[in-house]
């Protein structure tokens, strides 16, 4: 994973940070990665689900089990997300899912989760329980990539 930027007291810090910088309380951190570095870190309890990325309230106090799921979806083009924020949009609430990025091809973004606005093409990456990730099939608003859904593997213990 790479950090891309960083929040604290309202400002954004953006690369290359200073040698000396140290996280603390309330940092809020935007980082790149792939689904399966997000994989890991859920499975080693590192990534907290009652504290969602988007900094709105859990919809649902959720578990990593064997029947929590990450996913993706793309916004179809026309839909009813697009130009909506991840927190306004209602897709967490919707499908009970939490919303822990989205990558957008044409370019990269250092907007906050909470503040960014999807456009058609942007893909998803959620988590969820089985049964809700797939109740997103057939959706013409979000189109779920079925192939993506992956169970998240039980925590290991050193």
């Amino acid at each position: 994973m790479s950090l891309h930027a960083l929040s604290r007291d309202g400002k954004v810090l953006l690369p290359p940070f200073d040698d000396g910088l140290a996280l603390g309380a309330g940092d809020r951190l935007q980082v790149a990665g792939t689904r399966k570095s997000f994989m890991d870190m859920l499975a080693k309890g590192e990534i907290s689900l009652s504290a969602p990325p988007d900094g709105a309230m859990p919809a649902s106090d959720r578990k990593v089990g064997p029947h929590y799921h990450l996913a993706e979806a793309v916004i179809a083009p026309g839909s009813l997300f697009e130009g909506r924020s991840v927190r306004f949009s209602g897709i967490q609430q919707r499908f009970n899912v939490s919303v822990f990025g989205v990558r957008r091809k044409s370019r990269m973004t250092r907007a906050p989760l909470s503040q960014l606005r999807f456009e058609a093409g942007d893909t998803l990456l959620f988590g969820g329980n089985e049964n809700d990730v797939m109740s997103m099939r057939g959706n013409h608003d979000l189109l779920l990539l079925e192939h993506s859904a992956e169970s998240v593997p039980p925590r290991t213990r050193p």
